[in-house]
């Protein structure tokens, strides 16, 4: 048995989520066409109405707030807290109601679908698609785009929610409303006592979550850091021990997911490796970031791994339903036609400044890339920090953190008896890789052993380049949709990327969906949050690939970038 490191993520973190797999997901409840907005269109993507309802309103296990509590509480206005106006501030793309969305909330905002178990009801949690969904307004027509970063400001969402309830909880009148709307006939004076326990409960609950990702300036719309709010929620909540909690302070923009599934590796640091139960690990670890309760003292399904609200068989079936979403090409009937003779010239310029990290390289080695092609593989192009020159937080901090490993403490890594021990005090991508592990191991039935040493020899292989912080370029097919760009997003527009560190906007407005078709973003002179490069984890040096083109091969370059 190849000995595991207790140092990786890719090996202690991800080694045996390999050794569990699922019965290929079947996606469960009704189906039926999703539905957009007035003056909302969507690009071909390869995707049907009904595959877009599945994506935007399948429950994975999140359990945020139960669900008819979030559609009674009040916000300040006295109007719902649920309201469009309210929710599309934050950033949400909000949506007609569908047979999977019977009460209109926004893509991504989804009802755990299994049975209530006290008087907390149905929970209401969240999806990849709010924050993986798009939407640029181009010319007066919304165009959203499935899979591409979006605009959502999950820390302002947070805390005004819990600003909500607080609000509610102070005032009897609000809260006899709120209340009534929940029970309903069954409004008995036992109930009301035990909807006001949990009611506070719950808000003190969120608090801790809060701040225990709380940092000194707001990561604003686009952006969240995702590692860091996972590790809390595992190293914190998971194992009980408030003592465990770092600042979310690297956080980093939504990365965009089209051929997610075709990649070897996955996340802004490459550290997630794609194969044997790799995907199902990186969902599962998502829906933790996003409220999956694991409890680690409780074993699982069939007295395996641990207790969870997983739901292990839907995300199958929403990965499989991914691999087949297609990058978004550039919309000329709205944002106006390519210059063909400047795609030319822009292709050669392609090559010389970028491909060398941006090739589109397959696992075969094609250096021809198909969006369509079903069979498409993508092999990650890992770059050192050092000669990248980026924001360095995001890599940094994933390496460095620790925790107290608490009720862990003396088990295996792996969760399986073989491999290395937790010891008393360990990194976060242990104890975390340790908590999805034996969520999912709670959820299903082991896999074979060749799948558990397929996914050994692959992690362990990773090692010696996760020892170095390093970032991952992929293809920039659909890039012309993911601003604002690099990891942090830090540059709001394609033509600022390719000016020098020092000509690039030091602060910028984020958060108006206006699409600038000739810089490539969105605009930046209006907005909810204003960026500050000077920030710490803001950065936007480094990068410096074509920085040094003339104007006009600069204009070139950018066309090309539009056509991919």
């Amino acid at each position: 048995m190849p000995r595991i490191s207790a140092r990786l993520p890719a090996v202690a973190a991800l080694a045996l989520l390999a050794a569990c797999t699922v019965t290929p997901g079947v996606i469960s409840g009704p189906r039926g066409p999703a539905a957009l907005p007035p003056d909302t269109v969507w690009l071909d993507q390869n995707w049907s109405d009904e595959d877009r309802d599945l994506w935007w309103f399948t429950g994975q296990g999140s359990h945020m707030i139960p669900y008819d509590w979030f559609l009674a509480l009040p916000g300040a206005d006295g109007k719902p807290f649920r309201a469009d106006p309210t929710l599309a501030g934050y950033g949400f793309l909000t949506t007609p109601a569908t047979v999977r969305n019977p009460d209109a909330l926004p893509v991504g905002f989804v009802k755990d679908q299994r049975p209530a178990t006290d008087i907390r009801g149905q929970w209401l949690g969240m999806t990849c698609a709010a924050c993986h969904t798009a939407q640029l307004r181009i010319k007066g027509v919304e165009v959203r785009v499935d899979g591409g970063p979006g605009l959502v400001d999950f820390d302002g969402f947070m805390n005004g929610m819990v600003a909500a309830m607080d609000r509610a909880a102070a005032s009897p009148d609000t809260f006899s409303r709120f209340a009534a709307e929940v029970l309903g006939s069954n409004a008995t004076p036992e109930k009301l006592a035990d909807l006001r326990t949990a009611f506070g409960e719950h808000t003190q609950f969120l608090k801790t979550r809060i701040a225990a990702n709380a940092i000194p300036r707001p990561a604003g719309h686009g952006r969240v850091d995702a590692f860091g709010q996972i590790f809390n929620q595992a190293v914190v909540h998971a194992l009980g021990v408030p003592g465990n909690a770092h600042p979310a302070d690297a956080p980093v923009s939504y990365p965009f997911i089209w051929d997610a599934p075709q990649h070897d590796r996955l996340q802004w640091n490459g550290s997630a490796l794609n194969v044997g139960a790799g995907p199902l690990a990186r969902n599962s670890g998502e829906v933790v970031g996003v409220f999956g309760t694991v409890n680690v003292n409780q074993p699982g399904f069939g007295m395996r791994g641990y207790a969870s609200s997983l739901d292990t068989q839907q995300l199958d079936g929403l990965e499989r339903l991914l691999t087949t979403l297609w990058s978004p090409e550039w919309p000329s009937k709205y944002a106006g036609p390519l210059d063909a003779t400047l795609v030319a010239r822009g292709k050669t310029l392609f090559a010389a400044n970028c491909a060398s990290c941006h090739q589109n390289i397959d696992a075969k080695g094609s250096v021809t890339f198909d969006r369509a092609d079903p069979n498409r593989r993508i092999t990650a192009q890992m770059i050192d920090l050092g000669k990248v020159g980026t924001d360095p937080h995001m890599a940094k901090n994933v390496l460095a953190c620790t925790a107290d490993t608490g009720p862990l403490n003396g088990r295996p890594v792996a969760v399986l008896p073989f491999g290395p021990k937790l010891k008393p005090k360990d990194l976060c991508v242990n104890v975390t890789g340790n908590v999805v592990v034996g969520a999912i191991l709670g959820n299903n039935p082991p896999a074979s052993l060749f799948q558990v040493l397929e996914f050994l020899k692959g992690s362990q292989a990773l090692k010696a380049k996760l020892m170095n912080p390093q970032y991952k370029a992929r293809p920039l097919n659909g890039i012309w949709a993911t601003a604002p760009y690099l990891h942090n997003g830090s540059v709001p527009t394609l033509d600022d990327l390719l000016q020098p560190p020092a000509q690039r906007p030091k602060t910028f407005h984020v958060g108006d969906r206006e699409f600038d078709a000739g810089k490539v973003g969105y605009v930046t002179d209006r907005g909810p949050f204003v960026y500050d490069t000077a920030e710490p984890g803001n950065s936007n040096a480094g990068h410096l690939y074509g920085t040094k083109l003339a104007t006009a091969d600069k204009r070139a370059l950018l066309e090309y970038l539009k056509s991919l």
